[in-house]
């Protein structure tokens, strides 16, 4: 998950769209490794929703996009004030592991169980930094085993 914004000069600088790629496609070769599901998803937090979304543009494709609202965003209120709080700062990227499946006794209804924060790199050279050595994660089994069969 990336939260950046096209006001944000770090979030803007000229070497962060190319990380950011190779860390998803990193990442997705990871999770598909493990038999996981993966969602790249963007969060611009910009007043302007168009402005948002043209800065999301330049990191490539996302999953799911959300834009506009600044700080009131839905997906910055999620991951950075609420459910999984973390410092106001852009640009961000988060991993957030995801239990998804059956929510309900008769089993009709799917959905996520829960989430769990994995990583946050906060800052573009942390973020950079991180893509550089490969996106190490904590000991999580499925992701080690991944990453070791990852090319």
């Amino acid at each position: 998950m990336y939260i950046g914004s096209s006001g944000c000069a770090p979030s803007n600088r000229e070497d962060l769209p190319g990380a950011l790629e190779q860390l998803k496609r990193l990442l997705r070769q990871r999770a598909e490794a493990g038999a996981r599901g993966f969602s790249a998803v963007g969060i611009a937090r910009d007043w302007d929703t168009q402005d948002g979304l043209a800065h999301l543009r330049k990191f490539g494709a996302f999953d799911e996009v959300m834009a506009g609202r600044n700080w009131m965003n839905a997906g910055v209120r999620r991951y950075v004030w609420e459910e999984i709080p973390g410092e106001a700062a852009t640009p961000q990227v988060l991993l957030v592991e995801r239990v998804v499946g059956d929510v309900s006794a008769s089993g009709i209804q799917y959905g996520v169980h829960g989430e769990r924060l994995v990583a946050r790199k906060v800052g573009a050279d942390e973020i950079l930094k991180w893509t550089e050595q490969g996106a190490p994660l904590p000991a999580l089994g499925w992701v080690q085993s991944a990453a070791a069969a990852a090319p």
